[in-house]
């Protein structure tokens, strides 16, 4: 097993709630520790629009089997908030024995400016 010694914070979609005002809005839990294994440079995207100067900027986060983390949550790493894309993924069943595991979860990040 690799040992998770990185720590970021996740902070956990509540669903839509209604603020002060009465605006229905959707709503994030309090930033919880989340100790992770590895985070790796994912993808990243230069939109090519004429008149618009935006980027995608990913992340893969390695973490350890069983991470629970929602496809709607999001993770902040290093004082830059980033949201899950898509499901994370499990990857602990490797084809052979000696795999089986090592594995872990996968969670691809993104955060989109522009």
């Amino acid at each position: 097993m690799i040992p998770a010694r990185i720590t970021v914070h996740v902070s956990r979609y509540t669903g839509k709630q209604r603020d002060p005002l009465g605006n229905i809005s959707e709503g994030w839990g309090d930033p919880e520790p989340l100790k992770v294994q590895g985070i790796a440079p994912g993808a990243m995207v230069e939109p090519g629009e004429a008149n618009r100067d935006a980027s995608r900027i990913a992340w893969t986060l390695y973490c350890p089997a069983g991470t629970e983390v929602g496809e709607r949550d999001r993770i902040d790493i290093a004082g830059q908030t980033y949201e899950v894309a898509g499901r994370p993924k499990p990857f602990d069943q490797g084809p052979w024995d000696w795999t089986r595991g090592l594995g872990g979860t996968v969670i691809e990040l993104e955060a989109v400016t522009g």
